[in-house]
């Protein structure tokens, strides 16, 4: 999937060292100061202050418009009570560039307050927002404003406005032989001739067309109405795929998009399947009142979100990239998308837990922040990590706790990795409990560090390479194993692992370390045993090795792995 989105070439106001550039090399200084000496007030002459033009932004005949100032409105002139600024809902007008201009001119309160300010509320001031007729909510007018200048001039022959963003949706090639034959013979480039012309369907959102007038629209060839559609019947346009989906789409030709566009951002999304380079891992969820804990602020609700793991298992750190979208709220009823005025804002943290978790993480202090994107009132967020070999938790959020909203979450890893939604607090009783027993504690283990971990075999003479450890953890007829720590014989690992324990008498946790061995099989540096108490508690402990037991005799080995032990009885398990 491949977006691209144009921008047009006179939306170039700033140079490439970031020069400001003035529009059209105005002063506004000068311009203000010619104004207020002469009496008078500004008026673009790009848009007039005709009733034509007035007409535009409502799409109907008006009468003559009667100007105020926001004090003679109302006492508190604001253009939104509720809501952010920018959120202006399209209330009565047909055009949303008037809109949009409101919008961008509601986060400069300072021209509220100033006097010398006139606006032009519409017709007898009715120009209101329909989903909020408040009293004391006015909106400006649309030239006094100067938006069309943050629009973008409009262009009168190809009806473009330099400041609009357009989405390429769908290319098409229009054969000189619309007729069925034609269209195969092109496809397969039998014929040497070519396509009478190549066409590109752009996509605007703020493309809004009335009776009077139209902002954004292609007025050239392809347009609505013009001499090339009367050529090709409807039969011909559907054969080729020359439609459109939507009201705010349009047809225009590659000769004309080169010239009045000056590039494209393209937004590419990771090719992914069997021959791809990347695994997809997607998630539809919610946040409901139960399940939506708030930011990384509410340190003791945070964890309360939708949690989802995935493990990077090579020893060499590995790219991860996360792409969290917000849904559109749908009604059922009107089939149509509900406008939301203020969309709570989303982020997710990535946190690194447990290299053996397989429920949820209940403790923040238990696990490490290794990715965080703060909230934002986007529709969707994304970040790029290179991550080392571990378990990690994903945890999307929004900002406050007991928000609601939907959303979909991509996890392009690197290649089919393990994943999953984590859903249980603990492990679920299985098939075999009644012979496995039930946990009565969790023990939390963390390995540190390892000190003086040389090999115990000469490597030949002259050699000093360093040995490169790991250890292996097993308890209860669990087993795993660590991250290796190249040519080092002093080691930190900071890696950690949890069991859930039934037996903690009889099956005590046993730490194996090993040299990674390029060629043959690694070499053993020794064990410890680790008794952990029946009782809950915490501590930091240096284990000794020793060699694996024989007829009950074992031997002290050099070198020590400083481990830190937690333990809680499964009636607190939420603490770890």
């Amino acid at each position: 999937m491949v977006g691209v989105i144009l921008r047009l070439r006179a939306i170039q106001l700033t140079s490439r060292i970031m020069r400001t550039v003035n529009f059209n090399n105005e002063d506004y200084s000068k311009i203000k100061s010619g104004h207020l000496s002469r009496g008078i007030l500004f008026e673009d002459e790009r848009f007039p202050n005709t009733l034509s033009n007035l007409e535009s932004l409502v799409g109907n005949s008006l009468s003559s418009p009667e100007f105020k100032r926001p004090r003679d409105i109302c006492e508190t002139a604001v253009l939104k009570v509720d809501g952010p600024p920018g959120a202006i809902c399209l209330g009565s007008l047909s055009n949303i560039n008037a809109v949009l201009a409101m919008s961008l001119i509601a986060e400069r309160t300072k021209l509220l307050e100033n006097d010398d300010l006139t606006t032009d509320p519409g017709e007898n001031s009715a120009l209101k927002d329909e989903e909020n007729p408040a009293t004391d909510q006015d909106e400006d007018s649309f030239d006094e404003m100067c938006a069309p200048r943050r629009l973008g001039t409009i262009d009168n022959v190809s009806g473009f406005c330099s400041n609009y963003a357009y989405m390429l949706t769908k290319t098409c090639v229009v054969p000189r032989n619309p007729t069925a034959m034609g269209v195969v013979l092109s496809a397969f480039k039998i014929t040497q001739d070519a396509p009478k012309d190549r066409l590109l369907r752009l996509r605007s959102v703020l493309t809004i067309q009335s009776k009077a007038t139209s902002f954004g629209v292609w007025k050239g060839a392809y347009s609505e109405g013009s001499q090339e559609w009367e050529d090709l019947s409807v039969r011909d346009r559907s054969r080729i795929g020359l439609v459109v989906s939507t009201e705010s789409e349009f047809w225009i030709p590659l000769s004309a998009m080169v010239k009045y566009f000056t590039g494209a951002i393209i937004a590419r999304l990771p090719k992914t399947g069997i021959f791809g380079p990347w695994s997809l891992a997607g998630y539809n969820g919610i946040w409901r009142a139960e399940n939506s804990g708030g930011s990384l602020e509410f340190r003791s609700s945070f964890l309360q979100n939708p949690q989802y793991m995935f493990e990077m298992t090579k020893e060499t750190p590995e790219e991860v990239l996360i792409s969290l979208n917000r849904k559109y709220t749908w009604d059922l009823e009107r089939q149509a998308i509900i406008e939301e005025t203020s969309p709570p804002a989303i982020g997710f943290a990535l946190l690194e837990v447990e290299s053996n978790r397989e429920v949820r993480a209940h403790l923040l202090s238990m696990c490490t922040v290794v990715g965080l994107h703060a909230a934002k009132r986007h529709r969707a967020v994304f970040g790029r990590y290179r991550l080392a070999r571990g378990r990690y938790v994903l945890v999307p959020f929004l900002q406050e706790p007991q928000q609601e909203a939907d959303y979909y979450l991509r996890i392009f890893l690197p290649r089919n990795l393990p994943n999953k939604e984590l859903i249980y607090d603990q492990p679920q009783r299985g098939v075999f409990a009644i012979f496995t027993g039930t946990p009565v504690i969790i023990t939390r283990i963390k390995l540190l560090h390892g000190a003086n971990l040389a090999s115990l075999k000469s490597r030949g003479f002259g050699s000093t390479s360093s040995s490169s450890p790991y250890c292996r953890v097993s308890c209860e007829g669990s087993c795993f194993t660590g991250r290796v720590v190249r040519e080092n014989n002093n080691p930190v690992w900071n890696e950690s692992f949890i069991f859930y324990r039934a037996k903690p008498n009889k099956q005590p946790i046993k730490i194996e370390v090993f040299d990674k061995r390029a060629i043959g099989a690694d070499e053993f540096l020794g064990e410890g045993i680790i008794n952990a108490p029946e009782s809950t508690g915490s501590g930091d402990f240096d284990i000794n090795l020793y060699t694996k037991p024989k007829d009950e005799n074992r031997v002290r080995l050099k070198g020590t792995v400083s481990v830190s032990l937690y333990t809680v009885d499964m009636e607190n398990y939420m603490n770890l």
